[in-house]
């Protein structure tokens, strides 16, 4: 599936059956971590952004819950984009109704369903915000933010958002850099265009590179465009893979984009057998 170009494999578990059918698999005999970054990168893979296990809920709280990793294996707390992908999927399954709660590791996530090719997500509370941060990336003094949207982002203003090698391989020093240890960030970097509308940017974690959109960046980078405009609380952020929507109604941010699907495949046993890398988590 596909938001705003973030690209998601999903594994449905939800069912006894669809779980009995996956045990059987060569896949089920793969750690999941290690299996996402065979499904996720270029050559072996399918060039996507994560893997995600949609699985029962272990509370009563939520409709279901996920197991999320991002394509070098790593665990995500939360995701917009995926989150909105996720909500698309269960709901089109048909045994969910179009506004559904579901388990991250960041917590509960509300989704609404609005239409086919569009869903709101209740975006995590903006964690305790750093304001006016400041790191020394090559002898250069870098402004930034940290803010906790879900995931940690370093939020840079910068008034060119072009993906650069050169931005990027600034973006994935300050994702490393000691004063994030020892998680790290991702990095956003925004610019206004007006009030109320920002482009903005972001280098994940996890993949290692800008993507064609994120959630949590979108919200991070609104979030700081409200602060310091002190005023709109819809912003438009524009990125990449195309606009999202942020809203700040209430305490918990609103999240509103495209999600559709893009197909169904199933792995051959032979793509197993094929495999370069010391395969069943060995």
């Amino acid at each position: 599936m596909s938001g705003t170009g973030n690209i998601f494999i999903l594994v449905d578990l939800r069912n006894p059956n669809q779980k009995k059918l996956w045990s059987q698999q060569p896949a089920h005999q793969i750690a999941r971590d290690q299996l996402a970054t065979l499904l996720c990168q270029n050559g072996t893979g399918f060039s996507a952004d994560g893997l995600l296990f949609i699985e029962p809920c272990s509370t009563k709280d939520a409709n279901f819950e996920w197991d999320f990793y991002n394509a070098d294996g790593s665990r995500a707390e939360m995701c917009g984009n995926a989150a909105r992908c996720v909500a698309l999927f269960a709901h089109s399954t048909g045994d969910i109704a179009n506004v559904m709660k579901f388990k991250t590791q960041a917590g509960i996530v509300g989704a609404k369903v609005n239409d086919r090719q569009s869903v709101t997500v209740q975006m995590p509370v903006i964690g305790e915000s750093k304001w006016d941060q400041y790191a020394t990336i090559d002898d250069l003094k870098t402004h930034y933010h940290l803010v906790n949207s879900g995931v940690p982002h370093a939020v840079v203003g910068n008034d060119n958002v072009i993906l650069t090698e050169e931005a990027r391989l600034f973006a994935s020093r300050l994702r490393n850099h000691e004063d994030l240890q020892p998680s790290g960030a991702n990095v956003t970097f925004y610019r206004p265009i007006k009030s109320g509308q920002i482009q903005a940017v972001t280098y994940e974690r996890g993949v290692e590179n800008f993507t064609q959109a994120c959630g949590t960046g979108a919200v991070a980078a609104a979030w700081c465009h409200t602060q310091r405009q002190q005023g709109p609380q819809r912003v438009e952020v524009v990125m990449p893979g195309g606009p999202l929507l942020v809203e700040f109604a209430g305490s918990q941010p609103l999240l509103t984009g495209p999600a559709f699907f893009i197909g169904e495949f199933r792995l051959h046993a032979d793509y197993f057998k094929n495999l370069t890398v010391p395969p069943y988590g060995e």
